[in-house]
């Protein structure tokens, strides 16, 4: 494929569009880098299936001005996005949301994937988890890159866990303001 070339220090991604036959579209997005003039595409296969955690309590979410639902955290659609609200009041940080599992899962890592175009890109979370939502520890911070595509953030030691916490503690643009495209984990 022609377009899978290096052409400067840029991030990179992959979009593919499958239309089934019954005419539903399914997006898939990869973001990809060079080494030694080489696509390298990593491999997300180890992913937990998004639809098996709820968002169980939330900071904010903007719903006036635009869809920045937090449902759309966990819809598979790159495309959609959770705002912060900022229409008829602004949010002020930190933001969050409290994960729940269906059951105890082993979390290796957290799949983050920035609003497409950056904007309100998050620069820093912190998780917490446990098995006993009022009682969470944190385990650690974490950077989230400025680029598109899926960020894979591995995890000192896998958390086994039912419950999971995420703040976003700053951002980009250096606002109050936070967005995100998806969130899954593996």
């Amino acid at each position: 494929i022609d377009e899978l070339r290096y052409k400067d220090s840029t991030s990179y991604e992959l979009r593919i569009l499958a239309i089934q036959a019954n005419g539903n579209m399914k997006y898939f997005h990869q973001s990809y880098e060079f080494k030694d003039n080489i696509p390298v595409i990593e491999n997300n296969r180890h992913k937990i299936n998004p639809l098996k955690f709820n968002v169980v309590a939330f900071s904010s979410e903007e719903t006036v001005a635009e869809d920045g639902r937090v449902q759309n955290l966990n819809d598979n659609d790159p495309d959609t996005y959770w705002h912060s609200r900022w229409a008829m009041s602004k949010a002020p940080p930190p933001h969050f949301f409290n994960i729940a599992f269906a059951q105890k899962q082993k979390i290796k890592g957290i799949a983050i994937q920035q609003r497409q175009g950056l904007s309100r890109a998050i620069k820093e979370i912190e998780l917490y988890a446990g098995t006993d939502k009022n009682h969470l520890r944190l385990a650690g911070s974490f950077p989230v890159a400025y680029k598109n595509g899926i960020q894979l953030i591995a995890l000192p030691q896998s958390l086994h866990t039912m419950y999971m916490k995420i703040v976003i503690t700053k951002s980009w643009d250096g606002e109050p303001f936070a967005s995100i495209g998806e969130l899954q984990f593996y």
